[in-house]
C-alpha cells in the first residue's frame, strides 16, 4: 500500500487519543525573564561649610590728582601759546586755500575736530601738547597745495658736450647743507654749475619778501626744528631734500649717460612732481660708483667715509682722491644727503664706514639733548648705473650715540 497523506495520519493520531481517553494538553509557552534595574543608592552630599569672612583692611587712597586744564597749560607756557597762535593763523590760511575745493575743506574740518577732542585735549602735559601741536602743524602745512616746481634739469633730450661741471659743492662750517655755491677752479675762475637739481615749493621765491614770507609760511628749513625734509628720488634711489628759505631746494648731481629720472614727493606724500631726461653725450664723465648716505633726524652730523683698493681715505677732511672719486659734500645740519662717486673706480675691496659725529641738538640753545640721540643711517651703494649691469645695494644702521663708528658696507668692484 502507498503512502497515506499527511492530513489522514493526524486525523488518525486525533482518533487515537481519543480511544485511550485521554485530552491532548496545550503546549506549554515559557515567558521570558526580563531583569529590572534596580534604583541607584542615594548617596548623602555633605552641605558647604559656613563662610568665613576676611577682615577688612583699610587701603590708604592716593592723594587725588589735580587736572590742569589744556587752556591753562598753553598760556602758561610761551612755546605752546605760541604753536597755538600759528596753529590758528595756518588753519585760517588752510581755509582761504580751499575755499574753491569745500570737500578737501571738510576734511581739514573733521580732522581738526578730532585731533581737538582725541589728540589736544588728552594731553596731560606740556610735553604732550608739544608733539600734538608739532603733528598737527605740519598735517595742515600739507593739507595747503603747494606745487612743486622743478627749474632744473629740463625734460627731454639733451646733450652737455663742452659744459663744466662742478661737482664737489662748497662747504662753510660751523653749519651746512648741500648747496649751489660756484666753487672756483685753479685759477680761482668760478665754474659753472650745470649738474643741478633745482627749484621751489608753491609761489616762486623770487616774487616775494622772502623774510616776511619765510615769518609766515612753514614747509622745512634748511635750520634745526624745520620739520621732516622733502623726498628727492635719483633714479630710483630716495633722499632727503631739505629747503633754502622754507621754499627753495639746489643740489648738484653727477648724472651719467642715458635716461635719468628726477622726482620730488613732499614730506606726506600727497604732492609730487617728476621729470625724466635723456643725456645724449656718449663721452659724458658719468659715475661708475656712486655711495649716498642719509638718515632720519634733524640737527645731526653723521660722516661718510669711503675707502678705496688704494688705501685712499675719501672724507670730509680729505674730499677728493687722487683716482678720481669725491665726497659732494660734508653735511652738519641733518638729514644728508652725503653722496660719494667715482667716474673710474678701482677694483677691489671698498670699506664703508659712517661716523655719528654729533647729534641730539635741541635745535635753539645748540646744546645736546640726550634723550633725542639715536638716528638711523641708510647707505645705498649703486654700480653700473643705468646700464644692464646696475647693481644696487642698500643698508640700514642704527646709530646710538654720537662719537659711534660702524662699518656700513664691504664690497668688490667690480
Amino acid at each position: 500500500m502507498k503512502g497515506m497523506p499527511m492530513v489522514g495520519l493526524a486525523a488518525l493520531l486525533l482518533v487515537a487519543g481519543s480511544a485511550a481517553g485521554g485530552d491532548v494538553a496545550d503546549p506549554v509557552v515559557e515567558t521570558p525573564v526580563v531583569d529590572v534595574p534596580t534604583a541607584s543608592p542615594v548617596v548623602d552630599v555633605p552641605t558647604a561649610s559656613p563662610a568665613v569672612e576676611a577682615p577688612v583692611v583699610d587701603v590708604p587712597t592716593a592723594p587725588p590728582v589735580v587736572e590742569v586744564p589744556v587752556a591753562e597749560m598753553i598760556r602758561a607756557d610761551p612755546a605752546l601759546a605760541a604753536a597755538e597762535a600759528r596753529m590758528q593763523a595756518l588753519y585760517a590760511e588752510v581755509q582761504v586755500a580751499l575755499a574753491d575745493d569745500p570737500e578737501a575743506w571738510g576734511r581739514v574740518e573733521r580732522g581738526q575736530a578730532a585731533w581737538l577732542v582725541e589728540s589736544r585735549d588728552r594731553c596731560p602735559d606740556a610735553a604732550c601738547l608739544g608733539s600734538a601741536y608739532e603733528w598737527r602743524l605740519l598735517a595742515l602745512e600739507e593739507a595747503i597745495p603747494r606745487p612743486i616746481t622743478l627749474e632744473a634739469p629740463l625734460g627731454g633730450w639733451r646733450n652737455s658736450f663742452g659744459e663744466e661741471v662742478a661737482y664737489t659743492q662748497v662747504v662753510r662750517y660751523p653749519a651746512s647743507t648741500a648747496n649751489t655755491e660756484e666753487p672756483e677752479d685753479a685759477e680761482g675762475v668760478r665754474m659753472q654749475r650745470t649738474a643741478l637739481i633745482r627749484g621751489f615749493i608753491g609761489r616762486n621765491p623770487k616774487s616775494v619778501d622772502r623774510a616776511a614770507d619765510g615769518a609766515s609760511s612753514g614747509g622745512d628749513a634748511a635750520v634745526p626744528g624745520g620739520g621732516p625734509p622733502h623726498t628727492l628720488i635719483v633714479n630710483g634711489v630716495p633722499m632727503p631734500l631739505l629747503l633754502e628759505n622754507g621754499r627753495e631746494f639746489s643740489r648738484p648731481y653727477f648724472f651719467g649717460t642715458g635716461s635719468n629720472g628726477v622726482e620730488i614727493r613732499s614730506p606726506f606724500g600727497s604732492t609730487m612732481v617728476r621729470r625724466q631726461f635723456y643725456e645724449a653725450y656718449n663721452e659724458k664723465l658719468a659715475p661708475r660708483l656712486r655711495i649716498v648716505l642719509s638718515w632720519d633726524s634733524d640737527s645731526t652730523d653723521i660722516d661718510l667715509h669711503v675707502i678705496s683698493p688704494k688705501r685712499e681715505h675719501c672724507a670730509y677732511f680729505d674730499r677728493v682722491t687722487p683716482s678720481g672719486g669725491a665726497l659732494d659734500v660734508d653735511v652738519t645740519t641733518g638729514y644728508g644727503p652725503e653722496i660719494f662717486s667715482h667716474p673710474a673706480p678701482p677694483p677691489g675691496v671698498y670699506l664703508v664706514y659712517i661716523n655719528y659725529f654729533g647729534g641730539g641738538w635741541d635745535g635753539w640753545g645748540g646744546e645736546e639733548d640726550p634723550e633725542r640721540p639715536i638716528t638711523v643711517a641708510t647707505v645705498t651703494v649703486v654700480s653700473e648705473e643705468g646700464t644692464p649691469d646696475e647693481k644696487l645695494m642698500t643698508y640700514t644702521l642704527p646709530m646710538r650715540r654720537p662719537g659711534e663708528l660702524v662699518e656700513a658696507a664691504r664690497f668688490v668692484y667690480p
